[in-house]
């Protein structure tokens, strides 16, 4: 039997899409993870969908996401 193992990333989340997408992959069995700064919140959507998007200062930033990409979002 053929198993796919689906990894994704999402990078960003201004409008909440992000956040709805990961939390239905994982339901489905996706590993996936939302990473985003922790400055751009204003409506509190990223604090709503927390256990799904890890928050990260804009000064590495940049460099978190090539290494999650890189690590395959271990």
């Amino acid at each position: 039997m053929f198993t796919c193992l689906s990894k994704i990333l999402h990078i960003h989340d201004h409008a909440g899409v992000a956040c709805i997408l990961a939390k239905y992959q994982r339901m489905n069995g996706i590993q996936t993870k939302v990473l985003s700064s922790n400055k751009i919140d204003k409506y509190g959507i990223l604090t709503f969908y927390k256990y799904y998007v890890d928050l990260f200062d804009r000064s590495n930033f940049a460099e978190y996401c090539l290494s999650e990409a890189k690590n395959g979002l271990c």
